[in-house]
């Protein structure tokens, strides 16, 4: 996807909308741009990552709430 996405020149000739079907991705995937992830919700994902390496054979009941 990332070369498709590369290949993609917005000051070519050819309008963007042609250039993605040639390509063979969406025209929206063209112009996607990731947000920048919260600084809380990195250090919830380390959270989780540092429990998964302490406590491996957990797995899904570190997640989980019990009873639901």
């Amino acid at each position: 996807m990332a070369e498709c996405k590369a290949m993609i020149e917005r000051a070519h000739a050819l309008p963007v909308s042609q250039q993605t079907r040639l390509v063979g991705i969406a025209r929206s995937s063209a112009s996607y741009r990731p947000r920048p992830t919260r600084k809380a919700d990195q250090l919830l994902m380390r959270r989780i990552d540092e429990l998964h390496m302490a406590f491996p054979f957990a797995r899904a009941r570190l997640r989980a709430p019990r009873g639901t």
